[in-house]
This record gives C-alpha cells, sequence and structure tokens, in this order.
C-alpha cells in the first residue's frame, strides 16, 4: 500500500480476474482452473479486501458506521442473490463460452468503475486534509490504521505543504512528522520561513 497506494491495489482485483478469464477463454481446463482461481482469491483476500475497507477511512467517523452497514446489507446481499441467479442460469442455460465472455466483460466493466473510483479517492483524501481530518493519515484514530503509510495519502499529505491555506500547510506538515515520511524532508523545508509561526513550529 506504501508503494502504490490503497487505490491501486483495489485495481488489481479486476485485472487479474481479466487475466483469469483470458486464461479461461484460450484453454480451459482443471490446471488453468486452480491457476486462475488461486490469483483470484490470494488478490481478494490477501490485497483487494482490505484495501477496499480503507476507502470507507475518508468517510466522517460520525457517518462510517452508517456507510458501512448500508455497504453490507444492501450491495453484498443483492450480489450474494444474483451469484446465485448465475449459478443456477450456469446449470441450465448458460454455456463455456458464453460463461467466460460474461466475466470478461464484468472484469473489464469493475476494472472501468474502480479507475474512476481512483480519482474521487483522491479527491476525498484532498478534502479530508482541507477538513483537518487526519484520521485517514495517522494511526490516531479508528478504522484500518496500519494503513497509515498508503501512497496516496502520503502523497496528499506532501502536496498540501505548498497549499494556499496556512492550516492545510500546517496540518499536512504534522502528519508528515508523525508519519516520518523522509522523502516530505525537501519539499517541508521551505515552511520554515512560513509567514504562519504555527506553520513554521509544525515544519521544525
Amino acid at each position: 500500500y506504501a508503494r502504490i497506494g490503497v487505490a491501486n491495489a483495489v485495481l488489481i482485483l479486476p485485472i487479474v480476474y481479466l487475466a483469469g478469464f483470458g486464461l479461461w477463454a484460450a484453454h480451459f481446463d482443471l490446471l488453468t482452473a486452480v491457476a486462475a482461481r488461486l490469483a483470484q482469491m490470494v488478490v481478494l483476500q490477501g490485497i483487494a479486501g482490505t484495501a477496499w475497507n480503507a476507502f470507507f477511512n475518508v468517510v466522517a467517523p460520525e457517518r462510517r458506521g452508517q456507510v458501512l452497514a448500508f455497504e453490507s446489507t444492501v450491495p453484498t446481499q443483492v450480489g450474494t442473490v444474483l451469484s446465485g441467479v448465475l449459478l443456477l442460469l450456469g446449470e441450465r442455460v448458460l454455456n463455456e463460452a458464453l460463461i467466460v465472455a460474461m466475466g470478461i466483460a464484468a472484469a473489464l466493466a469493475t476494472g472501468f468503475l474502480v479507475w474512476r473510483m481512483r480519482a474521487e479517492y483522491g479527491a476525498s483524501l484532498i478534502q479530508a486534509l482541507r477538513a483537518g481530518f487526519v484520521d485517514v493519515f495517522t494511526n490516531t484514530g479508528v478504522g484500518l490504521a496500519g494503513l497509515q503509510t498508503d501512497a496516496n495519502a502520503v502523497q496528499t499529505a506532501i502536496a498540501g505543504l505548498s497549499d494556499s491555506q496556512s492550516v492545510v500547510r500546517r496540518t499536512s506538515a504534522e502528519i508528515l512528522g508523525q508519519l516520518g515520511v523522509q522523502e516530505a524532508v525537501v519539499p517541508i523545508t521551505p515552511l520554515l520561513d512560513d509567514a504562519e509561526p504555527s506553520t513554521r513550529t509544525a515544519a521544525l
């Protein structure tokens, strides 16, 4: 997460699914089925699942529980029902080629949606920084605090060092200091001459 960012970690999942269905389109047997499914489960459970949950860190604490409850009860249950319908159709109506084609189409659609989410996640990080909502960036709050080194969040905080608002510059300096981000040393140095005393203190 520190190297590629939370949003890009989620993007890996539809890419792996697309590769798996592409492999099955070329040749489907027990070996390719196990290989593709293993790759999908490893990425889902080991990388993308945690990154997906980290998206909710940009939601304000007072609303986060409600958002998580909705996500768990509405779209998750709809997905479960649709999966059951597809299993029934797969046994009775759909052939192998059609199933693979549907999988490729679903992987492409999911990849497109996640790509769009990358930009929205970045915008949400900027809003959180401007609001002084440091929960996303440090380990002082609740949620998935272990992801405080998310590359997207770190780059947003570094960009905040040159923001026109002094509160954003100060908060960015404080966050980067708490995280001990080495690459922030050079961009944070000019703040030692900042017009606001509190910002100079934070930079120091």
